[in-house]
């Protein structure tokens, strides 16, 4: 008997057949996982966004008082601000960054491009909320966040 038929193992054409089979789905994986993740993220950013619309519009009916969500130039952070009048003069008042964890920065996703026609959009204590129409993209794929379906809603939805 043959001492080669003894042997028993994967013979390298075996071999390189399987690691190409194994790149081939990670070449056809990998960019749908990462166009997943992104859309992931965009989706996040939007339904945070929302949520904190939704509670500027709550703390302006319960503190009875104006209150902004304000936007950085380059629409990649905002912030909640107040509006406070000054005690001691008779001036209009102006908007604040209010205090606490409320009023830090929220980030929108660096991948993320955000379009809008204003720097801020104000809340009223009566539950009105100024008409404005927010676009969050990643590339061609857009979601839309809009005050001005309906008034006092803050509705988001994804553009086609």
């Amino acid at each position: 008997m043959n001492n080669r038929s003894l042997i028993k193992g994967f013979s390298l054409l075996e071999i390189m057949i399987v690691i190409l089979i194994i790149s081939v789905f990670v070449g056809i994986t990998v960019p749908r996982m990462a166009r997943t993740l992104t859309h992931m993220r965009l989706r996040y950013s939007v339904r945070q966004l929302v949520h904190n619309m939704r509670y500027v519009q709550n703390r302006a009916i319960i503190k009875n008082n104006l209150f902004r969500l304000e936007f950085n130039d380059d629409h990649d952070r905002y912030w909640i601000s107040s509006y406070e009048q000054e005690k001691r003069e008779k001036s209009d008042g102006s908007f604040k960054r209010i205090k606490g964890p409320e009023g830090s920065d929220n980030t929108i996703i660096p991948a993320i491009r955000v379009e809008t026609d204003h720097g801020y959009i104000q809340f009223y204590p009566d539950g009105q909320i100024d008409k404005r129409l927010l676009k969050l993209c990643v590339k061609d794929h857009c979601w839309i966040v809009s005050t001005r379906e309906q008034r006092g809603r803050v509705l988001a939805y994804e553009q086609e």
